[in-house]
């Protein structure tokens, strides 16, 4: 998705460059996906060209939020790429050239960031305007105004800059592929087959008593094949697939980016996201009808330690009306086991019904499967 983004962005400067447009800034906060396509919605961003600009002015902002988070994914840095997005800052240049070349960081500091400011030095004059080289060196030595003004006018009429030749740097960017990683949860939907008669039996609960909902999120939703089937066999016109693992979302992503179905993936963990203050939770902006929490909820009670009323009060704030949730009886329990379960004596089918009628009124609870009963439930207070 940050690539998709990108290379939207960079084939929106070039629209822009064609009618002497140019643009203030370029960060991803300006991008919506929708329908798993990059779209650039901030129309204030543009503003005429000065007489002299041949450069594209948000390039440095481009590197910090795009290509150099996109460098770290390609050698498999993900966590480190992502926490870089989410800085207010975002990552330094001279972060980015030490992590590039790690001789680098045995250089004096102060010696480091003077190179690297003359590194875009070529980039910043082409950012400026004739007039505006002209009134920086006006009262300066004669031989300096000279070069600075020769040096503006070699870069703009040979153009060997990125920020002035946006199709090198799109084909920098299009080269970038992410490493392949074995995540923990990648592969989860590959065995279909398990899967399928429980999707059935839920969707099935969901025609019949949820039939007015027409948004969804599914929690924790891997790369998508339960929302893809509850987005064509239901009423449900619009699904968000959210997962913490971002090669399943990634996956998925790319398997329908180009179809025409009303999917959106998010990726982020749903029960301690990172946000910036600024910004709306996720539970505001992927508020639905439906919330879907399937084969979840052991893993966040049992392995992480979640309280459950934590959980049921986060999905309670996804929640327009509905809620499908699946207890796990026998904890991580799977069938290899046999006989042998181990979970606390106070997890139980009793302790958790009596938690969710805290939150929800039942309207469906049904055993579907050996370890899985499903509880659909309406939201208290949406009727």
């Amino acid at each position: 998705m940050l690539k998709d983004s990108a290379l939207a962005v960079l084939q929106v400067a070039k629209i822009a460059k064609k009618y002497n447009y140019n643009m203030k800034d370029c960060h991803g906060f300006n991008v919506l996906i929708e329908n798993n396509k990059p779209k650039f919605i901030d129309l204030g961003s543009f503003h005429e060209n000065s007489e002299g600009v041949t450069g594209w002015e948000p390039y440095r902002e481009f590197l910090r939020f795009y290509y150099y988070p996109l460098c770290m994914w390609r050698d498999g840095f993900e966590y480190t790429s992502k926490l870089s997005i989410f800085s207010a800052n975002l990552t330094p240049h001279t972060e980015h050239y030490i992590y590039k070349y790690r001789y680098l960081k045995n250089l004096n500091n102060n010696f480091l960031e003077k190179s690297i400011k003359a590194r875009f030095s070529f980039s910043d004059i082409a950012c400026k305007s004739s007039d505006m080289i002209y009134s920086k060196t006006r009262g300066k030595n004669f031989i300096f105004r000279n070069v600075i003004r020769y040096l503006k006018y070699f870069i703009d009429s040979s153009k060997i800059t990125l920020s002035q030749n946006l199709d090198w740097l799109e084909k920098d960017v299009q080269k970038i592929n992410r490493k392949e990683i074995n995540s923990q949860w990648k592969n989860y939907h590959s065995k279909i087959s398990k899967k399928k008669s429980r999707f059935e039996y839920i969707i099935k609960y969901v025609n019949e008593y949820c039939y007015d909902a027409r948004t969804a999120i599914d929690v924790a939703g891997n790369q998508g094949l339960f929302s893809l089937k509850i987005l064509k066999e239901s009423s449900i016109e619009k699904v968000i697939c959210q997962d913490l693992d971002e090669q399943a979302i990634d996956l998925g992503y790319k398997a329908h980016r180009n179809s025409n179905e009303y999917i959106s993936y998010v990726n982020y963990n749903f029960i301690a996201p990172i946000v910036k203050t600024t910004h709306p939770l996720p539970s505001e902006r992927f508020k639905s009808d439906v919330v879907f929490a399937l084969a979840l909820l052991h893993h966040l009670i049992l392995s992480q330690g979640f309280s459950l009323d934590d959980i049921l009060g986060e999905l309670d704030k996804y929640s327009n009306k509905y809620v499908c949730i699946e207890f796990m009886p026998k904890g991580l329990w799977v069938h290899e086991d046999g006989d042998k379960v181990n979970v606390p004596s106070w997890y139980n089918l009793d302790w958790f019904r009596e938690k969710f009628l805290r939150y929800f009124y039942i309207l469906k609870e049904e055993q579907i499967a050996e370890n899985y009963v499903v509880f659909l439930g309406e939201k208290k207070g949406s009727q």
